[in-house]
């Protein structure tokens, strides 16, 4: 069990890091370099280690404002509206709600695999 939240942490974290887009390297070759790299270390099964880097997909563009499209999107609509949310608000938001709701996805994919 303790390799899995290795594991799942493992995924989850570097994943959702990531997101950052160092080197302009699409990050699905990061995601599933990732994956395969947790099941060739034997941290994880395929199905339990792609699911982690799945959930660090989604959860992380939340720490970074050009973590996705969506979130430049809204940024300019509220531009428009004359509401200005700056990179560092994004981020110290980001830093607050993100890990915490990355750790109980990571929690619930954990306790789906042990009960299934």
């Amino acid at each position: 069990m303790n390799s899995v939240w290795l594991g799942l942490s493992i995924a989850g974290l570097a994943t959702a890091g990531v997101i950052i887009r160092p080197f302009r390297i699409p990050e699905y070759l990061f995601a599933l370099g990732g994956a395969v790299l947790l099941v060739a270390l034997g941290l994880l099964p395929w199905p339990l280690a792609w699911g982690a880097v799945l959930k660090g997909v989604d959860l992380g563009p939340n720490l970074s404002v050009t973590g996705s499209l969506a979130t430049i999107l809204w940024l300019t609509a509220l531009r428009k509206e004359n509401l200005h949310v700056s990179a560092w608000q994004f981020l110290r938001v980001g830093l607050i709600v993100m890990p915490p709701a990355l750790i109980l996805a990571l929690g619930v994919l954990a306790a789906t695999h042990a009960c299934g």
